[in-house]
C-alpha cells in the first residue's frame, strides 16, 4: 500500500490534504469534527428577522485540545446543556457573541468549562451560585461588562485570567476584599472601581 497517497477525507477544511504531508507538518489543530448534539443547533430554513435573533450554537471537537468549542450567538443565559466530545473529552471553551447575559442558574456542565469568551455581549450579572461552580483556574473575557457589583465569589478565581474590560465596578466600605484581590493576586489596569471620589485602579 502506497501511504503516499492517502488522502484525507474529514474534515471538510482538510480535505484532499495528503496524510503523509500532515503527519510531517505536525499541525493537528485542524483536526476537528462538528458535533451533531448540540443546544440550538442552527435552522437551515432560518431567513426571517425574528428568527435570526433566536439563539443559535454550534459544538466542535477540537482533539488536539481535548476541548469541546461551543460557538453561541443571542443568548439570554447559558445553554441547557454541552456535549462531551469524542473519547469522552470534557473540558469545555465557551464563546458567547451578540447577546445580553445574566448568569445566574449554575448548569451541571459549568464545573468544565476552562474558558469563558463574551465577545460583544453584556455581562449585566453573575450571580454567587453560578461563580462557586467555576474552576479557579478558568480563563473569561468579558467585552463588555456592565456588573455595577461583583460577588466575593470572585475572590477564589485567578484575576490574572479575568479580562474585566473598562467598565468600573463599585468599590465601598462593604467589599474592601476587591482591592486586596487585585493587590495581591492580580495586576495594575485589570479592574477599575467606582467611588465616592471618581474612578480608580483597583489595584491602588
Amino acid at each position: 500500500m502506497d501511504n503516499s497517497k492517502d488522502y484525507c477525507e474529514e474534515p471538510a477544511n482538510l480535505r484532499g490534504t495528503l496524510l503523509i504531508d500532515l503527519v510531517k507538518s505536525g499541525d493537528y489543530s485542524h483536526l476537528t469534527c462538528n458535533l451533531v448534539e448540540c443546544p440550538h443547533p442552527p435552522d437551515p430554513n432560518c431567513d426571517s428577522a425574528s428568527c435570526k435573533e433566536r439563539p443559535v450554537c454550534t459544538c466542535t471537537d477540537n482533539q488536539l485540545l481535548s476541548t469541546v468549542v461551543v460557538n453561541c450567538s443571542n443568548l439570554e443565559e447559558m445553554p441547557p446543556f454541552v456535549p462531551y466530545g469524542h473519547w469522552a473529552n470534557a473540558n469545555i471553551e465557551l464563546i458567547v457573541e451578540n447577546g445580553s447575559m445574566k448568569l445566574s442558574n449554575p448548569t451541571d456542565y459549568i464545573s468544565r468549562i476552562s474558558r469563558l469568551s463574551c465577545v460583544n455581549t453584556t455581562i449585566l450579572e453573575m450571580h454567587p451560585a453560578f461563580l462557586s461552580g467555576l474552576k479557579s483556574d478558568i480563563e473569561i473575557q468579558f467585552s463588555p461588562q456592565e456588573m455595577r457589583e461583583i460577588p466575593i465569589e470572585f475572590y477564589s478565581l485567578d484575576p490574572n485570567k479575568l479580562n474585566f474590560g473598562t467598565s468600573p465596578v463599585i468599590c465601598d466600605c462593604s467589599n474592601l476584599w476587591v482591592g486586596e484581590w487585585i493587590r495581591n493576586r492580580g495586576r495594575e489596569n485589570q479592574l477599575f472601581c467606582t467611588t465616592d471620589q471618581g474612578v480608580y485602579d483597583a489595584c491602588y
